[in-house]
């Protein structure tokens, strides 16, 4: 694999390291954003990331999803990047080209029958490690909700969260509904998931605002279905994810070997 000290990141964060060789290491990978004072596009850091493509139901290359990392910066060990225009914390992964309809292959073969992916690496990688990367399983990310679940036919109000409006009042945030959109535009917008899956484990993160998240998941399981496909959803326990949990159970495992 030429995943070179990548390896190191996915184990800091709990996760299983697939022999699979779709996930690599850039050494030193420029991140742009904005622009300078000669308008150029501006590189505001350059570091190691771990690269990785989207596929689409050929399996042709459509994008790639990038990921840099600072093993010095836990407990996600990515670098912490700022807009020095305004301060805001930045993103540290990144997308390139499409995701739309696409996944990232993670380990397995697209063939087999049962599939398991979260919308990200981490998650998906470590709940691939807590089950031993079956052989039976092709582990993906679908990047992020919306590539998982696609468009939702409507919206509804969110029980707790409100915000201003224009004219200072209080309004419920509307939220993506958990009916899924019908149509060929609807379901060129979400992942592909092909005829010949019989079971399709997707994998909630619970650290995400959890009423989207649970409508969001209610519609990839009614989009996704077929007759006679099984879709569990597993989510992982409140306020936390899967690479949390198994990076957590690392160090407790550390802390009890070191007492």
């Amino acid at each position: 694999s030429s995943l070179g000290h990548g390896r190191f990141y996915l184990r800091h964060r709990g996760c299983g390291v697939p022999d699979d060789d779709w996930l690599h290491l850039a050494g030193d990978l420029s991140y742009w954003h904005g622009k300078d004072d000669m308008g150029r596009s501006r590189e505001l850091y350059s570091g190691p990331a771990m690269v990785a493509p989207f596929i689409d139901a050929d399996g042709a290359v459509i994008g790639c999803h990038i990921t840099w990392i600072d093993l010095n910066a836990p407990p996600k060990y990515r670098p912490a990047l700022c807009d020095p225009d305004t301060g805001e914390l930045l993103p540290t992964k990144k997308m390139r080209g499409t995701k739309k309809g696409g996944v990232i292959p993670l380990a397995g073969r697209i063939e087999a029958r049962r599939w398991l992916g979260a919308e990200g690496i981490e998650n998906t990688l470590a709940f691939a490690r807590w089950e031993g990367f079956r052989p039976d399983t092709f582990y993906f990310a679908a990047g992020d909700l919306g590539n998982m679940a696609g468009p939702a036919a409507d919206r509804f109000a969110h029980p707790e969260m409100k915000k201003e409006d224009r004219n200072g009042r209080l309004r419920p945030v509307m939220v993506p509904g958990p009916k899924p959109r019908v149509s060929a535009e609807a379901e060129r917008d979400a992942m592909h998931v092909p005829d010949h899956v019989g079971e399709l484990v997707l994998l909630a993160d619970a650290d995400s605002e959890r009423v989207m998240t649970a409508a969001a998941m209610v519609r990839a399981r009614a989009r996704h279905a077929r007759p006679g496909r099984l879709i569990p959803v597993v989510w992982p326990r409140r306020g936390t994810d899967f690479a949390a949990m198994m990076a957590g159970a690392d160090g407790a495992y550390e802390d009890g070997a070191a007492a």
